[in-house]
């Protein structure tokens, strides 16, 4: 995948902690119009030993222009008092061309905004805020080590994310977790860090940016709370300090993994593993610095900063430099992006809906999926090949289409909105999807007879699809039922119907759906998926049903619609026993007695015992008792 190493001019990127100030106190008046530095470093560490404060030679010119992606110029540091524009010129002459300063605490993080709307901030420079893991546990107390009042964690994460909509911001971070500051037993600390990393995930998802994840000690966690949440399409892990199967599992999902200087110490043979696991970019497959995390000044630099005397807000950007325009391969270097563009992130979704006046209808259970990694995932674990014809159902706003296009498959959707069936097809042309590779119908996927035959995939062979939950299983029955072309599914609805879906006899939500699913095939959970990830946020949980078509029909449609009555019978009353339940359905309970006896099944069982092959079973029986 793609990686990041972060480079830091000498003392530039430090990083470290000294005595805070008051967070009501002022900071004094500077005669350089860039605020100063809002803290000085102690020179005795807790150790109690003597700090070496000195400046280091100015290193050689690096060999590839870099973005020094993680750096905090709100600390004055050194023998020799240096201001920001000071520190832009030694870390240029480095060969870093951009920065970004991150505030980690709410002064810093202030102080950053400060300094990013300033007109003499050097157009170089960005910013990034967030409630750092260890600081969360003192905002939840309500006060700092010293016993000083802070804001709490709430009101935090409220001015985080205000500041994070200021001039400059381009990451959100430093995020994440931090058990090596934090007891084991502090589950009240642990709750905090918690609650505040999963805040600023659904920050990052909202303002469409980055995020950079600090994490110590707790990789595990980190990707339970990534992996439940939904990770924001650009995620980083800042200063990497896992292993060569942690760097893996990172790479895997798609994740950036930043290495710092640490990375050369002598006892750092881990860091080094990981680095060789998932490799770097070579420089060559670069048209320009490695800007990753610097999002196209397009949308967060010129409009938000000002005038600032450069039209291009600082960084040269050419198109391939776009976090967009560069797709990892699995080699660990970076290629062009080859086929559509980008997936819709969460400010494209709410664009692309107020532009086209468009409101998600509770109605008609719209709830649009705004996470390009969750879109990847669903896409994965539907399993296509190239060239695959699929089916989508309720594709909205575009979604999934456009990740089922960057898998290389074409698509025939059903939209019944027609709002969005007129948008879609607009939206696609514009990510520059070939038209031959689409179809859509706007009707009731209900009232779906036929389906388009797709130019060059023909007819559509899988089902991929974020249901509407409201008629999901009807949807989902109705599609196989009707089109024996589809050989797979995999769509997204509420958790319960998952669960009934693929729930096997005698469990209390077997019922109905569960053996007219098992009819067509086997049916099993592929997936959980966040609230978070949709606009709006839906008051249900959902999850992924994967169901493969058995290789030989189990009958044919006669057969089909014999079982299934005998199903719809027995599940109408499931408390009563076979030979009340299906009294109606046989004409009587003693007819439905002798079946029930020819089927070789107990009258006296319920229908929540039997499979798809005792439903069969009574259903082939009805035809040799006579009425």
């Amino acid at each position: 995948m793609a990686h990041l190493v972060a480079y830091a001019a000498g003392r530039t990127g430090a990083a470290g902690r000294a005595p805070r100030r008051s967070y009501d106190e002022r900071m004094p008046p500077a005669e350089n119009p860039l605020p100063a530095p809002v803290r000085a470093r102690e020179d005795i560490d807790p150790r109690g030993r003597s700090r070496d404060r000195s400046w280091p030679t100015a290193p050689a010119p690096l060999p590839v222009p870099v973005v020094d992606n993680h750096c905090h110029l709100d600390f004055s540091d050194g023998d020799e008092q240096r201001d920001v524009h000071e520190h832009v010129r030694l870390a240029r002459e480095a060969g870093i061309e951009g920065q970004i300063t991150i505030g980690s605490d709410m002064l810093a993080a202030r102080w950053t905004a400060e300094l990013l709307a300033s007109p003499h901030c050097p157009p170089s420079l960005r910013g990034g805020v967030a409630v750092h893991p260890n600081e969360a546990p003192l905002h939840a107390r309500g006060h700092d080590h010293e016993g000083r009042a802070l804001p709490s964690l709430d009101e935090a994460l409220a001015e985080t994310a205000d500041l994070l909509r200021g001039p400059g911001m381009v990451v959100v971070g430093e995020t994440g977790l931090d058990w090596f500051r934090t007891s084991r037993d502090d589950d009240a600390a642990r709750r905090a860090q918690i609650d505040s990393f999963r805040a600023h995930i659904a920050m990052a998802k909202e303002l469409d940016l980055p995020m950079q994840i600090h994490d110590r000690d707790a990789h595990q966690d980190v990707l339970d709370v990534l992996d439940a949440d939904g990770a924001p399409e650009r995620t980083v892990l800042h200063c990497f300090s896992g292993d060569a199967a942690f760097a893996r599992a990172c790479a895997d999902r798609g994740y950036l993994l930043s290495f710092a200087g640490t990375v050369t110490f002598k006892n750092s043979t881990g860091l080094r593993e990981a680095l060789a696991e998932v490799g770097l970019p070579h420089p060559r497959a670069l048209s320009g610095p490695p800007q990753l995390l610097l999002p196209d000044p397009a949308h967060h630099g010129d409009d938000r900063r000002g005038d600032r005397g450069d039209p291009r807000g600082g960084l040269h950007r050419g198109e391939r430099d776009h976090p967009a325009g560069l797709r990892p391969d699995r080699g660990g270097g970076m290629s062009a992006a080859e086929g559509p563009g980008p997936l819709l992130s969460a400010r494209d979704i709410r664009e692309l809906a107020a532009a086209a006046g468009i409101r998600p209808s509770k109605q008609r259970g719209q709830n649009f999926v705004m996470d390009p990694n969750t879109v990847r995932t669903i896409v994965e674990r539907a399993g296509l090949e190239p060239g695959q014809a699929v089916l989508e159902v309720g594709p909205g706003l575009g979604s999934l289409t456009l990740g089922l296009f960057e898998a290389g498959a074409d698509v025939a959707a059903i939209e019944l909105d027609r709002g969005l069936a007129e948008l879609l097809p607009a939206t696609l042309a514009a990510r520059g999807i070939d038209e031959e590779r689409f179809r859509l119908l706007h009707a009731d996927a209900l009232q779906v007879t036929e389906l388009p035959v797709l130019p060059r995939a023909g007819v559509p062979t899988a089902l991929v699809a974020n249901l509407p939950y409201n008629v999901a299983t009807p949807i989902l029955l109705t599609a196989l039922e009707r089109f024996a072309s589809l050989r797979t599914a995999l769509v997204m609805v509420q958790t319960e119907v998952v669960e009934r879906l693929s729930a096997g006899p005698g469990s209390r939500i077997y019922g109905a759906p569960s053996v007219k699913a098992a009819w067509y095939g086997r049916a099993e959970l592929a997936g959980r998926i966040s609230r978070q990830i949709f606009w709006p946020v839906p008051n249900v949980d959902s999850a992924l049903v994967r169901l493969v078509r058995h290789e030989v029909p189990l009958g044919d449609d006669a057969e089909r619609i014999a079982v299934f009555a005998v199903v719809d019978a027995a599940f109408a009353q499931r408390r009563k026993t076979l030979r009340a339940a299906l009294g109606t359905w046989a004409g009587s309970p003693v007819r439905a007695e002798a079946v029930l006896r020819e089927a070789g099944i107990d009258p006296g069982a319920r229908g929540e015992t039997l499979d798809v092959d005792g439903f069969r079973a009574i259903a082939r029986a009805d035809a040799a008792v006579a009425r």
